[in-house]
């Protein structure tokens, strides 16, 4: 599953061992009971290997990426993703007529 999302969502696991991300603004409530229930506010109800604390730093994190606005990197994949995307763009598309780089 890529990573890039990491700035809309939070990843998690459910208890057969597959990956899924959830908008963290969805989440109404979290509880363990004994294992961890999400609670969406489409009244959908998840159960994840995550614990409750687990589950709140994702969402605090998210929320923090959210408030401090564009540019901000999730972490180190969507770093590298940047980067390679940028050495890309910077190749342009070969010289041109003033014998510069670019389009």
């Amino acid at each position: 599953m890529t990573r890039g999302m990491d700035n809309r969502m939070i990843f998690l696991t459910r208890f057969d061992g597959n990956e899924f991300v959830v908008n963290s603004d969805l989440i109404l409530t979290i509880e363990r009971i004994p294992d961890t229930v999400i609670t969406l506010t489409t009244g959908d109800r998840l159960m994840v290997r995550e614990s409750v604390e687990e589950v709140v730093d994702r969402a605090m994190s998210y929320r923090q990426r959210v408030l401090q606005g564009p540019g901000v990197r999730a972490d180190s994949h969507d770093i590298s993703e940047g980067l390679v995307a940028s050495a890309v763009a910077s190749r342009g598309s070969g010289p041109t007529k003033t014998g510069r780089g670019g389009t």
